[in-house]
């Protein structure tokens, strides 16, 4: 590579990796610095021919060299032509990008912009100029359309966050102010190193040269300030997207004993042949035998580590199970809120055994009682026949009762294969005691008078 191209382009890079590498707080993308960059080149050509077009209006009103003419040519021609190019650019290619929400990120966009057409114009100035040229543009010409940049990336920013906060009022201002102090910044700059060499005396020349040096350290340093707290202080410039939460789904979950009941959930046991019930006292876990449902309670393992499911995944330990009751009626000890065998819900209380009286929680729904396959069927209990030997009873009416003339229902015709009873003789009457007085019955009306026999 040429050596006087390498030199143009040495401070180019090094500013930069400065400017990008402040930038804490999120990085712009690759492609889209490098876009800005060549844009920033392509401004060198709409400066060139505003330059042209500026110069030969001057030259035609001011044919004379001054030092008035060297400001009013930096200040009104060479600085607009190309911090105006610049700002086009840096306008209309960042403005509405998705990738410009903070504060820094505008410096950052200025910067590679200006450094666009820092390279191209300090490549040309290089190859006509040698080494001395390229080391002293390297320390001065382009820090200087840097530090440019920088304040317009710093008011740039700021009519953004106007915008956004919808202040057109400063957003405008700001918008002005990163436009024309760069503008005023670079016209002084230049218009310095100007009048020096439109005034021949050597005293207006060495004078210029200090102006100029103190002029442009004041400026870096400022502007390496500004730098600095403008990456501290970096904050976002449009709204905060929305954050879109996960939904939080739990597992089907089956309670344990003592809490509400898990309705749908079934054990399967033994107990009617006098093994153990497959539930959570035989395996340690939190639910029944061939269920897939967990419990929501965390308990802690011997190893440290908190869990939820039966075992323990790191060492591999059973979760301990202390909650165990007895079913009152099978004899099946289960943790959970029904029986595994019979269905027999959990007593209210402490555990029980077979022999204990249980009382049912007002919580629990009644479960019918499960047929164990394994035992077997009983035989269906034979229906009740009528006896042939017995007449039907006819049932006295109603009517009967309410009216005392309603004839009495027939007595029933005895059955002619029943045994025939003897009957009773009758008893004889009673003779009246001769000791007893005899008391005269009232007479009704409707009957005629007893007469009393003589004694």
């Amino acid at each position: 590579m040429n050596p006087l191209l390498l030199l143009a382009l040495i401070p180019v890079v090094g500013v930069i990796l400065f400017i990008y590498f402040n930038d804490k707080k999120e990085k712009e993308p690759f492609g889209f610095l490098i876009s800005l960059f060549f844009l920033g080149m392509a401004t060198v050509v709409s400066a060139i021919i505003l330059e042209l077009i500026g110069e030969a209006i001057l030259n035609a009103a001011i044919p004379f060299p001054s030092v008035g003419k060297g400001f009013v040519e930096a200040l009104l021609i060479v600085a607009p032509a190309e911090e105006m190019g610049k700002y086009i650019v840096l306008r209309l290619r960042t403005w509405k990008s998705k990738n410009f929400d903070f504060s820094y990120d505008a410096i950052v966009y200025a910067v590679f912009v200006s450094m666009g057409f820092a390279a191209f114009e300090n490549v040309g100035y290089v190859t006509m100029g040698g080494i001395a040229t390229a080391i002293s543009r390297m320390l001065t010409a382009v820090p200087g359309h840097a530090v440019f940049a920088v304040y317009m990336g710093f008011f740039y920013g700021k009519a953004k966050l106007a915008k956004t906060n919808e202040e057109n009022g400063k957003c405008i201002l700001f918008k002005l102010l990163a436009m024309f102090v760069p503008i005023l910044f670079h016209g002084i700059y230049d218009g310095i190193l100007f009048a020096g060499e439109a005034d021949d005396y050597y005293f207006t020349s060495t004078m210029s040269v200090i102006l100029w040096i103190c002029y442009v350290v004041v400026l870096f340093a400022a502007s390496i300030v500004l730098i600095i707290l403008a990456s501290k202080h970096d904050k976002r410039v449009i709204p905060e997207p929305p954050v879109v939460e996960k939904p939080n789904i739990q597992p089907l979950a089956m309670p344990l004993a003592g809490s509400a009941p898990y309705f749908g959930s079934t054990s399967y046991g033994s107990a009617s042949y006098g093994a153990t019930s497959y539930d959570a006292a035989s395996y340690g876990a939190a639910s029944s035998y061939g269920s897939s449902a967990m419990s929501q309670q965390g308990w802690t393992c011997s190893c440290g580590s908190c869990n939820v499911l039966s075992f323990c995944p790191k060492c591999g330990n059973r979760r301990p199970v202390n909650n165990i009751w007895t079913c009152p009626s099978c004899g099946t000890q289960s943790t959970l809120n029904f029986c595994g065998s019979c269905g027999y819900p959990k007593p209210l209380g402490n555990s029980v055994t077979a022999n204990s009286t249980a009382s049912y929680s007002p919580y629990q729904r009644p479960v019918q009682s499960k047929i164990n396959p394994y035992t077997l069927p009983t035989q269906p209990q034979a229906t009740a026949q009528p006896n042939p030997y017995m007449q039907p009873q006819t049932p006295t009416p109603a009517s009967a009762y309410m009216n005392p003339q309603a004839s009495v229902a027939p007595a029933p015709e005895p059955s002619p294969y029943a045994p025939q009873q003897p009957a009773a003789a009758p008893a004889p009457e009673p003779s009246p005691s001769p000791f007893v007085p005899q008391t005269q019955p009232q007479s009704s009306p409707f009957q005629p008078p007893v007469q009393n026999p003589p004694l």
